[in-house]
């Protein structure tokens, strides 16, 4: 199985947020932990939500700071780090289970591997055993695996109990009575900080028109899920991202088309934002509704109507998630004269490709103004020859490949 933890991937974004974590990560104990999350074998793990993956990581993660709390040597923080990885190797269910330790520890004596990874192995062993045993009620497990040091042992109970019962709030189950160390009680914070980190996505939400929606030009209904850009997206940049599509047929930047005030992107952005925060990039792709000969529209008045829904978002954002989003305003390609001789032919005059053809400029300098990235389309993809106004599913692909990339790279900054 290939190891893909979350936590190596993202904790030094996290360091730039807690002091916690960033002094863990500048010491030897951090050094430590990356290097048992190198190390661990996934494919030991117990599969499950509860108990699977993400609580060992956390229960590293957090046997490390109970290492360095605890000031331990690298040869007891290499043993704790290890209790923490396989404490859970013997789990069949989810249930209360007073014996998955036992067979935890079974698993391991029973592998030579496993078992020469620990210096002090039978200690590890009788401390993995006890973890899942009340503390009253340990007496005999230290014989069982021929314990010849009883402080390391206890020392390697206590720290294996706490960071394994810390991780408790993802099962918003913790008493902190339970913990055994003052630094510990005092982790409690940083343990619920660390959940929501760890299961949160970085949310991607693409506003826009029927491109975003997955109009189809050769049916006149709609890509299939596989084939729209936002789902495309989705799959270029993984799991530890969320993203939502919000395109609408017929919508605009901040104008009522045929009459229909709902059709206005300005209209409909407060309450999808509103409803989706917090959100992390917005990607808003605009402008080609905006052309109809029925709107008269001049490139100028888009680009305006463009800034209001800029400035509404960034207003209702602020209000709503305390920080603002990261947005990437995407000029869509040029409306070209085939479009008369498609189905949409009454739709869009000469003052529609005049327009169209403006809005690349008008566009890069509103970004700059409003502090949004830009992205023009024009000139790199095309519009469906069926309609001369939608994309085609491999136009979707570039789309998507470009946006993943610039997100991407964002992010790893």
């Amino acid at each position: 199985m290939e190891n893909e933890l979350i936590i190596p991937r993202r904790i030094k974004r996290w360091a730039l947020e807690s002091r916690e974590i960033a002094s863990l990560l500048t010491s030897a104990y951090g050094t430590a932990l990356l290097e048992a999350y190198r190390d661990l074998d996934c494919d030991l793990l117990y599969k499950s939500v509860t108990h699977g993956v993400g609580h060992i990581e956390r229960t590293m993660l957090f046997g490390a700071m109970i290492a360095r709390n605890e000031h331990l040597s690298e040869t007891d923080t290499r043993d704790v780090l290890l209790c923490c990885s396989y404490h859970d190797i013997g789990r069949i269910d989810d249930r209360y289970d007073l014996e998955h330790g036992k067979r935890s520890a079974e698993k391991i004596r029973e592998s030579e591997g496993l078992r020469s990874l620990f210096s002090y192995p039978e200690e590890a062993m009788a401390a993995i055993h006890s973890h899942a045993v009340p503390d009253g009620e340990t007496e005999g497990i230290p014989e069982i695996y021929g314990v010849k040091d009883p402080e390391k042992y206890a020392l390697l109970t206590a720290c294996l109990k706490d960071a394994d019962n810390i991780d408790r709030v993802r099962i918003y189950d913790l008493d902190e009575t339970f913990l055994r160390f003052e630094g510990t009680r005092q982790m409690v914070p940083l343990a619920w900080w660390v959940l929501d980190e760890y299961l949160r996505t970085h949310t991607v939400l693409c506003f826009g028109d029927s491109n975003t929606f997955g109009y189809n030009p050769r049916t006149g209904g709609r890509y299939p899920s596989y084939f729209r850009y936002p789902s495309i997206l989705a799959r270029f940049l993984g799991e530890d991202y969320t993203v939502i599509n919000e395109g609408l047929n017929g919508r605009t930047t901040a104008f009522p088309l045929n009459g229909l005030e709902w059709l206005s992107g300005l209209y409909a952005i407060r309450p999808v934002l509103a409803a989706h925060c917090p959100v992390d990039t917005l990607v808003l792709m605009l402008g080609t509704n905006d052309c109809a000969a029925s709107l008269a529209l001049s490139a100028d008045e888009i680009a305006r109507g463009m800034e209001k829904l800029i400035r509404a978002a960034q207003e209702i954002l602020l209000e709503k998630q305390g920080t603002l989003p990261r947005i990437i305003l995407v000029c869509p390609p040029h409306i070209e004269e085939s479009v008369w001789k498609g189905p949409f032919a009454e739709d869009m005059d000469r003052n529609s490709l005049k327009a169209s053809a403006a809005l690349p400029g008008l566009y890069e300098e509103l970004a700059r103004r409003t502090g949004c990235e830009f992205l023009n389309l024009d000139g790199v993809i095309w519009f469906s020859e069926l309609d001369s106004e939608h994309l085609r599913p491999f136009d979707n692909y570039r789309l998507a490949g470009m946006l993943a990339e610039r997100i991407r790279l964002k992010e790893e900054e």
